[in-house]
């Protein structure tokens, strides 16, 4: 597959002040947060956690709306499984306004990508999980 050509600009803004380890449920959720998470999602989920463990971060930012204090736009569900687990965050300079957009925009451009069968195919056949909720 070729590469997609997009125009941007030499240097972006960097909008990453810092990585905190803290306790995930000392974070507040986005009160604009549209996703549901069905069960299925959050044992795949949970089964991912207990196998590998946190290899992931969380977004969050100093909501000016919500007193300053550090609110998701991403990481929500690993929030709701373990709100006492410490967990890597990074954490952003965005509005308010800006965490919206990311929060509505994130999710739904990664559900963009299309699928190379052949390579999906071989990456699958290749998993081996212990967990029956993640084994594909």
């Amino acid at each position: 597959m070729q590469k997609p050509k997009v125009d941007l600009p030499k240097t972006l803004k960097n909008r990453i002040v810092r990585m905190e380890m803290m306790r995930i449920g000392d974070l507040a959720a986005h009160p604009g947060n549209w996703r549901e998470h069905p069960d299925a999602q959050a044992q795949a989920l949970g089964g991912l956690l207990r196998e590998i463990g946190i290899a992931d971060v969380v977004l969050a930012w100093p909501s000016e709306r919500n007193s300053g204090k550090l609110t998701l736009y991403d990481g929500h569900l690993r929030r709701d499984l373990k709100p006492d687990q410490v967990w890597p965050v990074l954490v952003t300079d965005l509005s308010d306004a800006e965490a919206d957009l990311m929060l509505a925009a994130l999710d739904p451009i990664g559900v963009m990508a299309t699928a190379d069968a052949v390579a999906l195919d071989a990456l699958l056949a290749s998993i081996k999980s212990g967990e029956a909720a993640v084994q594909m």
